[in-house]
């Protein structure tokens, strides 16, 4: 048989060997895994939820049981409230959070379900709120707080999840005071580099 017509029976076997979405009434847990009703084979695939109007509310990818892939959830006007990624049932990747209109109000990335990275929070206005950085889940870079306006209200570095450093706070005409800090312990001025 020649290339082409291998490559054309696989891609038609591909096909026909994918399921399409499976309600997410049609999924039971079991020990933390995911089967489809009637299957003792841990569900590979996606998994979708309406709500009563006919409208979206969530598509869930799954392999070998566990969210693994994209995971969305709309409100009932149709709405992007939630897009994440996962891997082996844990947040993994970049996760963003709407407000009803549309609006940004958190992207934050994750590694194995935990907050590992960029972290950005945002007003309902959609002006930034927060910058901050972290790894295996705990606050470690720089934090910055912002006024509504746009204004530096506080920066603050972590280590470990543990102010470590200057901290800086402005009040609302950018006046500065500011604070030592050791792995959460305020200290004198004279002890920060």
């Amino acid at each position: 048989m020649d290339l082409l017509k291998t490559s054309a029976l696989f891609c038609i076997a591909l096909l026909l060997g994918c399921d399409s979405n499976v309600p997410a009434y049609k999924l039971i847990e079991r020990d933390g895994i995911m089967h489809e009703s009637g299957s003792q084979a841990p569900f590979t695939g996606r998994s979708v939820l309406h709500h009563d109007n006919g409208q979206l509310w969530a598509i869930k990818d799954f392999k070998d049981g566990k969210m693994n892939g994209l995971y969305e959830r709309y409100e009932e006007g149709g709405q992007l409230i939630v897009k994440a990624l996962y891997k082996d049932g844990e947040k993994h990747g970049l996760y963003e959070y709407y407000q009803d209109d549309g609006q940004l109000l958190l992207k934050q990335d994750y590694k194995n379900g935990k907050e590992n990275g960029f972290a950005q929070g945002h007003y309902p206005t959609g002006q930034i709120g927060t910058t901050s950085y972290y790894k295996d889940g705990q606050l470690d870079g720089l934090f910055t707080l912002f006024y509504k306006n746009g204004q530096i209200a506080r920066k603050v570095d972590y280590t470990d999840g543990y102010e470590d450093g200057v901290q800086t706070t402005f009040d609302t005409d950018g006046r500065a005071t500011k604070q030592c800090f050791r792995a959460g312990e305020e200290l004198d001025m004279s002890n920060c580099y």
